[in-house]
């Protein structure tokens, strides 16, 4: 297992000034390392190596080899979308605008060390379940009730009870080794399990010192068969003692006990097994002394035998156990280090994929208990459940693959585009000011002092006028960049200011607005271009082409279908595959309202209001009459109030 303490890099141009980036590389520990020319062959691909790079960057043609040995997003490149250099778009984090804010290119330097350093844990996390995986492949077939148990407590009386059954004692209990809290460097046994036919009990959980005062701890250190035939008559020359406070509190006796050790593939001890009491008959029940006199025999060598076996391959089934349970518990990591990944990249959406993933399952429930329409005989096993919840936590995976201006994009215009427009409208408005000075300039000839303040009171008119106008089309702009469907009054005022010109004197263009800026703004819905829609919507793309590469188990094969499908809509109008009804699983249909409902009530959007339910329900319905959405699958959502039951988790 590889750890993760990788360093940090930061290549950027030694023309480049980067002192304004001192808090994230006080933060994030980067070391910075200037260039001309890039030593390819220095750079350490395990390292988190972000480069900053501008036109000098192409000054020096050996440094586009750089290109054939990266394989993610790691540049920042210096120009907006505009000039574009010959550089690999899927190798481009975030290109960086002249006007950018010192503070945006910070927290964009931030967040590219947070995604390089989080694509690099989910590609260790995948080696380490294929390992594990593999693993569990190796292990050795055991007995039936064992092999198939994947709860660790069910097991463990799995186990206490086919020993009882298949020896004929009257009690049984299991111990298992652990660390000693208190000293990591010694081991305890933990009391894990107690069955008794004749006694009706519930023991209290103790642990106790692993050494070899007790039965127990002398076999899990000798790792030897320990079979006693009467616990009363045990020689005090043994190292050895039998505790009796068990009879006491409960009027018992203890006669015979076979004690004997779990060992594991390595030959050590994970845990102890002690029965108790073999009986002449397997249905007697010892209530008396007499019984326990007449019909308590010592235990055999047959038993011994037994036992010894059964010891083995209850330490394997247990060691299978515990093997699941590690791959669960980091499966689950590799989930939760998905959705944080997935957040960093669109903070705005945070907690989107949780609650998708609970509606989702909750609504499964749902269907699984109806009993009358099409889904009548719709069953999800837990399996199937905990295969969905999974897939709604991953549905949003490939949003790393989206840039992160795109995603995050709330308004017509990206904030420096807006900025920039600010700017050269108060170049245009300084325009106005200066050639209103020199026309009054100009008026001082006129010697007539009745037509100077005539000619001064027009100027001051006409360039109060043209402010006006000029502010009036700056907060239009404003109000045509949010994202709202846009009005055909609207298209009239852009081709007015369209027309007005800033100055000669402004970069790029001589026009308040470029081109590219003014197709942004008449965006007739939303905020996004068809182009920047496009890419978002290349997110389930990057989901599925992620998720179809982990090699799943059987239980789990379907989720990168289910996660692929939460777009597609029933009349095959959906995205990417347009597919229709009866090729879409009902997972993914169910994923689909979850998704819908989510994005409509959603209270962290900074873009938009969250719509109460009684609203967001009615669009619901409203994709239902466009057959977007399946109807019956609607109807359950709503009838059994599945967003209430979400709303009681998430104030929990």
């Amino acid at each position: 297992m590889e750890d993760f303490n990788i360093q940090n890099i930061l290549f950027y141009p030694e023309t480049l000034s980067i002192d304004f980036l001192e808090p994230v590389i006080q933060k994030k520990e980067v070391t910075q390392i200037p260039f001309q020319k890039i030593d390819i062959q220095s750079i350490n691909k395990k390292n988190n190596n972000v480069f900053i790079i501008d036109k000098s960057f192409f000054l020096h043609p050996e440094n586009t080899s750089l290109f054939s040995i990266l394989k993610q997003e790691s540049l920042l490149v210096l120009a907006d979308e505009n000039n574009h250099f010959n550089i690999p778009e899927n190798l481009i984090y975030q290109y960086i605008h002249p006007a950018y804010p010192k503070s945006a290119f910070i927290k964009t330097v931030s967040n590219v060390f947070n995604t390089l350093d989080q694509i690099k844990k989910l590609k260790q996390t995948e080696k380490e379940l294929i390992i594990a995986e593999d693993k569990i492949d190796e292990l050795q077939a055991v007995g039936l009730a064992m092999s198939t148990q994947k709860d660790r407590n069910m097991l463990l009386n799995i186990i206490v009870r086919l020993c009882i059954d298949t020896t004929g004692a009257d009690a049984g209990t299991l111990y298992l080794l652990d660390d000693n809290p208190e000293d990591q460097n010694e081991k305890i046994l933990r009391f894990m399990v107690n069955q008794n036919f004749s006694l009706n009990i519930q023991s209290v959980p103790f642990t106790m010192p692993l050494d070899k005062k007790s039965l127990a701890g002398y076999v899990a250190i000798t790792h030897k068969i320990l079979n006693i035939k009467d616990s009363y008559s045990i020689p005090e020359s043994e190292e050895f003692l039998h505790s009796k406070s068990f009879d006491e509190k409960y009027n018992y006796i203890t006669k015979s006990i076979l004690t004997f050790p779990m060992l594991n593939r390595k030959d050590e001890a994970i845990g102890v097994i002690q029965l108790i009491n073999k009986r002449k008959h397997i249905d007697v029940v010892l209530k008396d002394k007499n019984d326990f006199e007449e019909f308590v025999v010592p235990f055999n060598e047959i038993d011994e035998r037994t036992v010894s076996a059964l010891g083995s391959q209850a330490a394997v089934a247990l060691e299978n156990t515990m093997l699941y349970d590690s791959i669960q518990k980091l499966f689950e990591g590799f989930i939760k280090a998905s959705t944080k990944a997935i957040e960093s990249r669109d903070p705005t959406t945070s907690g989107h994929s949780e609650r998708v993933a609970f509606y989702s399952v909750e609504l499964a429930k749902a269907v699984s208990e109806t009993t009358s329409g099409k889904y009548k005989d719709t069953y999800f096993s837990p399996e199937q459940i905990k295969e969905l919840e999974y897939s709604g936590l991953l549905h949003d995976f490939g949003k790393v693959g989206v840039r992160e201006d795109v995603l995050i994009k709330a308004k017509k215009l990206y904030p420096d585009e807006l900025q920039a427009i600010s700017y050269r409208f108060a170049f245009a408005r300084q325009n106005i000011l200066i050639q209103a000075q020199n026309e009054k300039l100009a008026t001082a000839k006129i010697e007539n002092r009745e037509e100077f303040e005539k000619k001064s009171l027009e100027i001051d008119q006409k360039t109060n006028e043209s402010l006006q106008k000029l502010d009036h089309y700056l907060e239009e702009i404003k109000r045509i960049n949010e994202p709202t469907v846009l009005k055909s009054e609207d298209f009239g005022i852009l081709e007015e200011i369209e027309k007005i010109s800033c100055s000669n004197e402004c970069e790029e263009t001589d026009k308040l607005l470029t081109p590219e800026e003014l197709k942004k703004l008449k965006i007739p819905k939303g905020s996004l271009s068809d182009e920047e829609r496009k890419e978002i919507e290349s997110h389930v793309l990057h989901t599925y082409g992620f998720l179809k590469n982990i090699p799943w188990t059987s239980e789990m094969k379907n989720i990168p279908e289910i996660a692929y499908s939460h777009h597609e809509k029933i009349n095959g109008k959906g995205y990417p595959r347009g597919i229709s009804d009866k090729d879409i699983l009902v997972q993914g249909k169910i994923m689909a309202i979850a998704d819908i409902y989510d994005a409509l009530t959603a209270s962290d959007r900074p873009y938009k209001k969250a719509l109460p339910v009684e609203k967001a329900i009615h669009i619901l319905e409203m994709e239902v009459k466009d057959n977007h959405i399946d109807k019956e699958l609607l109807d359950i959502f709503v009838q059994n109030k599945i967003y209430e039951k979400t709303r009681i988790k998430i104030e929990e």
